[in-house]
């Protein structure tokens, strides 16, 4: 049994030396000719990936100058908007001030407006409590006497 073990185990292992060939390869004309065509094949091939590459770079700048007009366009729009925002602010700060001026003017003639209407009141109280006060001396003489 061991034999027989050996005896396959070396004939597996002599199947993959058989299938080496030492054999020199011969390096014929036809693969020389075949190899100058794959070359001339593959720098048409390269010619032709370099001009689709700048072709597409091309495409692509066009449509980004065509992006950045767009930008440029929208920056336009925002800063023609922002400008128009200060502008509405300014007449904003405006209005306000105007109803602040006319308010505080009002609250100044309406105070002004009670003194001199209550400038007379006070005259005529003052006037009336004089005369009151010679009446009350004048009875407490007549009660004396």
């Amino acid at each position: 049994m061991k034999y027989s073990f050996v005896a396959i185990f070396s004939i597996l292992l002599a199947f993959p030396l058989a299938a080496q060939d030492n054999s020199p390869v011969s390096y014929t004309l036809q693969d020389r000719d075949r190899l100058i065509r794959l070359e001339a094949e593959l720098s048409s091939f390269r010619k032709e990936v370099a001009s689709e590459i700048s072709s597409l770079r091309s495409e692509m700048n066009i449509r980004f100058e065509s992006v950045d007009k767009r930008f440029e366009g929208v920056d336009r729009q925002f800063q023609n908007q922002q400008q128009q925002l200060n502008d509405l602010k300014h007449i904003f700060y405006w209005a306000f001030g105007m109803i602040i001026t006319i308010v505080l003017f009002q609250l100044g003639y309406t105070i002004w407006d009670r003194r001199t209407a209550m400038q007379p009141m006070r005259e005529k109280t003052h006037s009336a409590e004089t005369e009151i006060l010679e009446i009350k001396s004048i009875l407490r003489q007549y009660g004396q006497n």
